[in-house]
């Protein structure tokens, strides 16, 4: 089964769309103007000198960035494009795939950049412990 997700062009550095764990809501993220991005990376950058030969770091570092969007009414994301009908992940990309070129809605922080500093430190931290756990 084919179906439409937002997409970004090659020219879209630092830029990110994020799907809803039911493949219905979408959500995009700019990494280089968004200062939420430079809010979790210093806390993430502590945390990670530590093991500068982690080869998840790239991959870490945005797990933890999508677990600070906020979730609104009970919504996770994910970087992963969902099916809305099956909820699985399409195996197929290229020939044949359908993309939509609308507006969505910019990623809120909201949450996370509201919280005091300890705060924001020990939520990362947290998550970068669990970020071991599902990436092992």
């Amino acid at each position: 089964m084919t179906f439409p997700w937002p997409w970004l062009s090659d020219f879209s550095y630092g830029e990110f769309v994020f799907h809803s764990w039911d493949g219905k809501q979408h959500v995009y993220s700019n990494g280089i103007e968004d200062p939420a991005w430079d809010n979790i990376k210093f806390y993430f950058d502590a945390l990670a000198e530590n093991n500068p030969k982690d080869a998840q770091r790239s991959k870490r570092f945005q797990w933890i960035v999508t677990e600070c969007i906020d979730t609104g009414e009970s919504v996770k994301w994910t970087q992963d494009i969902i099916c809305p009908h099956c909820l699985k992940r399409p195996l197929h990309y290229g020939p044949g795939a359908q993309y939509f070129d609308q507006e969505i809605p910019i990623a809120s922080f909201s949450a996370f950049m509201l919280l005091e500093e300890q705060a924001k430190r020990q939520r990362i931290a947290e998550l970068y412990a669990e970020s071991f756990r599902k990436m092992s």
